[in-house]
């Protein structure tokens, strides 16, 4: 199928010469191509930014824009509403390769984060986490899928668990770099 074929065509191109990163991703299945390296890249970053912003986004909700506890609640369910929709956008994946896919999922995701810095009051936020939630239920599957087309099938929980790994240190990462890094 397509997950085959993506597989062949990319642990065939651009390989990694780095022995020690090829023998640490050996052990979970997985060829250090230029795909792979790019798929934890972003996933190492896009961590690493959702914690970061999830570390200071209740301050800013609340003492920036004057959040209520109802306005919360119009929020997440704004944020969730795409999570329904998950079968549906689902359906976008016979159309249109993984790839694109994702690549779409996080340039939504990217403008919500940029369109944050101009945001004035809590119905544009809530609009644009709505928006962003788009990109992130995309992405959460888009990813795991192009990760397991990258690796050998035999080591694919080993491969989740490494991609996953990697996104756990993003996200400690962004949340020590607020503590760090932040006024106050």
């Amino acid at each position: 199928g397509r997950a085959s074929h993506l597989a062949t065509q990319t642990t065939s191109q651009h390989r990694f010469p780095v022995s020690l990163v090829y023998r640490a991703l050996s052990r979970f299945g997985l060829t250090p191509t230029r795909d792979l390296l790019l798929l934890a890249g972003a996933g190492f970053c896009m961590a690493f930014g959702m914690a970061a912003q999830n570390a200071v986004g209740t301050n800013f909700q609340v003492e920036t824009l004057g959040m209520t506890a109802a306005d919360r609640g119009v929020m997440e369910g704004t944020r969730e509403l795409p999570g329904l929709l998950l079968v549906f956008i689902s359906a976008l994946v016979v159309a249109v390769p993984v790839p694109r896919l994702a690549a779409l999922a996080i340039g939504t995701m990217a403008i919500q984060y940029l369109g944050f810095s101009f945001v004035t009051d809590i119905w544009q936020l809530i609009a644009l986490v709505g928006f962003g939630s788009i990109g992130f239920h995309m992405w959460a599957p888009l990813s795991r899928e192009l990760n397991l087309s990258l690796g050998d099938r035999r080591h694919s929980g080993r491969a989740l668990g490494l991609m996953a790994g990697i996104g756990s240190a993003g996200g400690l990462m962004g949340m020590i770099s607020v503590y760090l890094f932040a006024p106050g």
